[in-house]
């Protein structure tokens, strides 16, 4: 557990998502769609909205991946990426977040995050999720930021 991504296929345009997913994010909105669409995939969810709740959750329950926020009281999701990674070096932590810049995009690399996601393209989650490898889609598709 918590050493690799979760198994996912897509069949006729659908997502199937094996394993548990950590979600810390501090806007009860912002968190309840993003669990929704991964026990729509079929994960198992855990919620957080803090940083530190994300590094005590992960401890207790290791799931496969975390979707965590950058910006949340507390400890935001860049020191929490840290602590975990610090524990657990095959932690799997995508950044998701509304800011993008290079710094913000390196300081995550720094932290040890697998990936970064904004927060305006969550429709490539099943892509960063199923990935084996680090990935930052927008910056893939050659889209300028």
């Amino acid at each position: 557990m918590g050493a690799h991504w979760p198994r996912m296929t897509t069949g006729a345009g659908q997502v199937q998502l094996a394993g548990k997913v950590l979600i810390a994010e501090d806007n009860a909105a912002m968190r309840e769609m993003l669990a929704a669409m991964c026990r729509d995939w079929g994960a198992e969810v855990i919620e957080c909205v803090n940083g530190s709740d994300a590094v005590q959750a992960f401890a207790r329950h290791q799931p496969d991946c975390v979707l965590m926020d950058f910006a949340m009281p507390e400890m935001d999701g860049l020191a929490a990426t840290a602590q975990i990674k610090a524990q657990f070096p095959h932690a799997r932590i995508l950044i998701i977040t509304q800011y993008d810049n290079e710094g913000l995009r390196q300081a995550a690399r720094e932290a040890g995050a697998s990936g970064f996601v904004r927060k305006e393209d969550l429709h490539q989650l099943p892509e960063l999720i199923g990935g084996e490898t680090q990935r930052e889609p927008s910056k893939a598709q050659g889209k300028s930021e």
